[in-house]
């Protein structure tokens, strides 16, 4: 489990030792960084790193929704950092939100060799039945949507990649440590 926090909803007023100060009641802070734009100017979120699991989780029980800070317009929100492993599904689920919104679309089965033009008639077993929460104004045009097909495939094709790679290496190691 990550010691790394994530807290949003932050003043932008304040600095690494206004931060470190709001933490240090819940435990030892090993590091402290306010994010800042290109200007230098916060822009309302840090990453606090505990030297313990039971600091972070007291700091996320103490303070999560516990006030709201001068200019926000919610509360103090503190979590678990997103892990890289996190990042790469939450991408996943919106891309695969975003092909199931595109009008006229009904499955992400379709071989890429299909031109953009055949996009609307491959059909799922199982379609989603509830409708897309976008107006037509607002869905991807078509002219996109093989491009987002093919960065989820390229997504999907990295992920196999890199469990065929973990695989090979296991197996190399079993091999090596029976000789």
């Amino acid at each position: 489990m990550s010691l790394d926090l994530f807290v949003g909803m932050l003043s932008k007023k304040f600095n690494e030792q206004d931060v470190r100060q709001l933490f240090s009641g819940h435990g030892t802070i090993e590091e402290c960084t306010v994010l800042r734009d290109q200007n230098g100017q916060s822009k309302g979120c840090a990453f606090v790193t505990f030297a313990t699991k039971q600091a972070a989780i007291s700091a996320i029980k103490g303070l999560h929704q516990s006030k709201t800070m001068e200019g926000c317009s919610a509360p103090l929100v503190v979590k678990f950092a997103d892990t890289q492993k996190d990042k790469e599904q939450k991408r996943l689920q919106q891309l695969q939100t975003n092909l199931w919104s595109v009008p006229g679309t009904n499955g992400l089965s379709m071989p890429l060799t299909q031109s953009a033009t055949t996009i609307a008639s491959p059909v799922l077993p199982n379609p989603p039945q509830q409708q897309s929460p976008f107006l037509a104004a607002d869905a991807i045009p078509p002219s996109q949507t093989l491009q987002l097909f093919q960065q989820l495939q390229g997504l999907q094709t990295v992920n196999i990649q890199q469990q065929l790679l973990q695989e090979k290496e296991e197996k190399a190691k079993e091999k090596n440590g029976q000789k």
